[in-house]
């Protein structure tokens, strides 16, 4: 039944399904990504609180090492610059945090591409396959052989049903992902203030995040 679609659809049809294992991969991919940074975020802060509380500021840093998210990269620029004002410390965890943002869009980008491109490539093969369905009728008339112009006819529906099929699901998580991505740098944004303070003074790191 596969190789019947891909032999009615076509080359466009290839390379749809090439499109779609991509965007499989992309979606899984950020998926465990998205998971991976906010258990640790939740580790991470359960543990921050107390060094910092106490100005351990040795063993926070260590800590920051220790885990792999945005507010723990932040964290580490608060630390490292802990002996400046207070204003320079929130502009350092700013610049970090804007740093950040690159790796949480990775991949996401690309996967908007395939969201845009695989519908229009479904049309495509539904414009390649019309051309060939009305060219045999155009030279052989009600003499075309019908099993030649089902398969025209194939390769413009099973290729708009395939860009379809890949574009629908890649546009939601595509979505999906700008969300939490927004969602993630506003929490960045909206703590630096109290980071820089709990970094600063000893106390008051919010636990929001």
């Amino acid at each position: 039944m596969v190789l019947k679609i891909l032999q009615d659809g076509g080359p466009v049809m290839i390379v749809i399904l090439l499109l779609s294992f991509v965007a499989l991969v992309l979606i899984i991919e950020r998926f465990l990504y998205f998971r991976k940074i906010e258990k640790n975020e939740k580790r991470f802060l359960e543990a921050i609180f107390p060094l910092l509380e106490t100005r351990d500021f040795q063993s926070a840093e260590k800590l920051c090492a220790r885990y792999s998210c945005p507010v723990a990269e932040m964290t580490k620029a608060g630390l490292l610059n802990r002996r400046l004002s207070s204003e320079e410390i929130k502009e350092a965890m700013e610049i970090r945090a804007e740093a950040e943002v690159p790796k949480m869009e990775r991949f996401v980008g690309a996967l908007g591409t395939i969201a845009n491109i695989a519908p229009l490539l479904g049309l495509l093969g539904t414009v390649t396959g019309n051309i060939k369905a009305f060219g045999l009728l155009g030279s052989s008339g009600v003499a075309a052989d019908p099993a030649l112009l089902a398969s025209a006819i194939g390769e413009a529906l099973y290729t708009t049903a395939a860009g379809i099929i890949v574009g629908v699901p890649a546009v939601f998580f595509y979505n999906l992902y700008i969300s939490r991505i927004n969602r993630k740098t506003v929490e960045l944004e909206t703590q630096i203030n109290a980071v820089a303070a709990a970094v600063k003074n000893g106390g008051g790191l919010s636990r929001s995040l």
